[in-house]
């Protein structure tokens, strides 16, 4: 039985956090198409959900779990994603498991930063992202700091199976215990304090290790296997350590630059108060603030060295960087002018300044290559709006208080930082009428997926009354994106050379370069098919304009359709001799 009097608002602060975690990530989850990347994973797990043998990849949890979804409640791009979305949505109770290490209110502060923050967001709304090893592992270690071995190791086998991006995490924990040990201090011990405020059970199981590891090997084995019907989940999850060293010989990952570059852009409330945090807790010999900034530069420097890096990878930076933002905010709130009327006076002030240049700042993005005459009005605008807060904040300072007016520039920089947050957040879940450009995305996005099934669709009714019945053949494209998409399509295959057969398709899929021999008897139509944002072609003003709306130039390739003439209505069953598509 649930005692509802055990209920406080901390645990419903907590319950809130979820809920808006939960909403960022589910919400339109489906409506933008699975990538390739994306794809491969979720065609294994709908091979397993046909009860096939499909050569599982090194993401076994993912796999075996979402085969079993799909096997339950059908296949379809909002539930092959649903696992990492939930899993992402679960992060924000960790802190809670840490709160006797972190404090209470830079706990909570933190549950809200991590259901927010764009790149969790992100990574939650990814198939094969590292949502389920980190989620899982930082679970898994606050179930064990809390003395309790049994979730803790149902929560491991659960992490070991999330795929390869566990590891770079579990090796930067590793490397932070060890430089700490060498720094001197350590972290602070907790156990009494827990053990007074009731945190530890009565009774302690004997052989705690023994117990995580019986219920670590259960959750690998009926997690990995799925009840022993998925034998191979279980050398797949072997994979995923093999996957991750092989990275560290292939030169394909992001410019270096561009893993710094997104934290500034889509973390700068974090970086600012991290920072912050991180000088006041060696200034002042915090031992959790200087563990949480050694955490932080370990995994961003193996995010940065990784030659296979993707900007994915700093997920793991972001956590402690994160949980140092929250302490230095909390500081801040308790303090004793804090919350005063003169400093929120000021706040608002300030505020307004920063919300008015901003506007202008848009304003003159927005009419930068249109000439308009109003460019050099907005121009000055902005910059009168910086100085007249500049001058503001000196006479407050001279004629009132420097605390109030530093105290009044910080609560404004951080609501106006607070606001960009949201923002992203929102972007990053598309919840936006334009797609925008993501630097967090795992490869290429598909365009018109739905306009290709929608034309395939008619064209099948005309056919033969079902819109998934026509014959489908795919020639000479390897996308697992288009076979996703076409699974539901049983007339579908896939080939590398249509040839010059007497058999002639109703509907034939190329590369836009290549048209079938068959031309005089086919008509063809052009959808874009990949489009990935081209940052190698980004100006200064582009990179302002991607800031204000997430939009930037764009690479794209394109597929052609191929219908056979005698599908339309009112045509022959081929068109004249010489006649092209």
């Amino acid at each position: 039985m649930i005692d509802f009097r055990k209920f406080t608002l901390e645990s419903l602060l907590y319950i809130l956090a979820f809920l808006i975690a939960l909403s960022l990530r589910l919400l339109f989850l489906g409506s933008t198409p699975l990538n390739d990347a994306e794809a491969t994973l979720a065609l294994q797990s709908l091979g397993i959900s046909r009860f096939g043998s499909p050569i599982l990849g090194p993401f076994p949890g993912y796999e075996v779990i979402t085969g079993a979804i799909f096997f339950m409640m059908g296949s379809s791009t909002f539930l092959a994603r649903f696992l990492p979305a939930v899993a992402g949505s679960a992060l924000v109770f960790a802190p809670w498991l840490f709160d006797r290490w972190l404090g209470r209110g830079p706990a909570l502060l933190l549950a809200f930063a991590l259901a927010l923050d764009p790149g969790m967001v992100s990574i939650s709304r990814q198939v094969g992202s590292p949502v389920l090893g980190l989620s899982f592992t930082l679970l898994a270690l606050g179930a064990w700091m809390r003395h309790r071995p049994a979730a803790a190791g149902v929560l491991a086998g659960l992490a070991l199976l999330g795929g390869p991006q566990l590891w770079p995490g579990i090796l930067g924990i590793g490397i932070t215990l060890l430089l700490i040990r060498r720094l001197g201090g350590g972290l602070p011990g907790v156990d009494e304090d827990m053990a007074e405020k009731g945190t530890i059970p009565d009774t302690l199981p004997e052989h705690p290790y023994r117990l995580a590891s019986y219920y670590l090997l259960g959750s690998l084995l009926i997690a990995g296997t799925l009840f022993f019907t998925v034998p191979r989940g279980i050398s797949a999850f072997a994979s995923s350590l093999a996957t991750y060293l092989q990275g560290w010989g292939i030169l394909a990952g992001a410019p270096v630059l561009r893993l710094p570059a997104a934290l500034l852009a889509l973390q700068p409330l974090a970086l600012f108060l991290g920072i912050w945090g991180a000088i006041r807790g060696f200034r002042d010999g915090d031992r959790v603030d200087r563990a949480l900034f050694v955490w932080f530069a370990v995994a961003l420097l193996l995010a940065i060295a990784y030659p296979s890096r993707q900007v994915e990878d700093l997920a793991w930076a972001i956590l402690p960087l994160w949980a140092l933002a929250a302490r230095e905010l909390h500081r801040h709130l308790i303090g004793e002018e804090a919350f005063s009327t003169a400093t929120w006076l000021f706040t608002g002030v300030s505020l307004a300044f920063i919300i008015f240049v901003g506007l202008n700042f848009t304003g003159i993005l927005a009419t930068w290559q249109t000439g308009v005459s109003t460019l050099d009005f907005r121009l000055g605008a902005a910059a009168a709006g910086l100085v007249l807060l500049v001058l503001i904040a000196v006479l407050v300072s001279w004629g009132w208080s420097s605390s109030v007016a530093g105290n009044g520039l910080f609560n404004a920089g951080v609501l106006a930082l607070m606001v960009y947050l949201v923002s992203s957040a929102t972007s990053t879940a598309n919840l936006r009428l334009v797609a925008p450009a993501h630097l967090w995305s795992n490869g290429p996005a598909i365009a018109q997926e739905q306009l290709l099934l929608e034309t395939i669709g008619n064209l099948s009714e005309w056919k033969t009354g079902a819109p998934n019945a026509v014959e489908v053949v795919v020639d000479s494209i390897q996308s697992p994106a288009l076979r996703w998409a076409l699974r539901n399509m049983p007339n579908a295959t896939f080939v590398n050379n249509l040839g010059l057969g007497s058999s002639k398709p109703p509907i034939v899929i190329t590369p836009k370069e290549e048209e079938p021999a068959l031309s005089a008897s086919y008509r063809g139509e052009s959808f874009v098919w990949e489009q990935s944002p081209d940052w190698s072609q980004l100006s200064i003003i582009s990179q302002l304009e991607w800031l204000a709306y997430r939009q930037a130039p764009v690479t794209s390739t394109s597929l052609i359709l191929w219908a056979r003439t005698d599908l339309f209505l009112g045509s022959n069953a081929t068109i004249g001799t010489g006649a092209t598509p």
